[in-house]
């Protein structure tokens, strides 16, 4: 591993911060591999450019988490403005409890709370 994170470093395709990021990752991913079983596999030789596509995969991944989080707090967002507007509406409510679904997750009675 060493071997290949300073050759990344003297191609210049790690610098930094990067090259540190991508030493925690391999290190992370070789851990994982061991307790599963696949040390046999983890003594394998590491290049630079399985190093780099290491760290820009896992980059890529963590930028499509960030967008999954965004997004699900959009729509969380928009879920507890609507259901503020039609819990304002006292037609609305009567309706619920006539058909006995006056009930809600503890969760979202806590975000339209406050």
């Amino acid at each position: 591993m060493q071997l290949a994170l300073s050759e990344a470093y003297e191609k210049g395709d790690l610098r930094g911060s990067k090259l540190l990021t991508a030493k925690r990752i391999i290190g992370r991913r070789i851990a994982k591999q061991r307790q599963i079983g696949k040390a046999a596999q983890t003594r394998r030789k590491l290049t630079s450019d399985a190093l780099v596509r290491e760290y820009h995969h896992q980059i890529h991944e963590q930028q499509n988490l960030v967008k999954k989080a965004n997004s699900t707090k959009d729509r969380l967002l928009l879920l507890t403005s609507a259901m503020r507007s039609l819990l304002a509406d006292e037609h609305f409510v009567t309706l619920l409890r006539a058909e006995e679904l006056a009930d809600m997750p503890e969760q979202l009675a806590v975000r339209l709370r406050s």
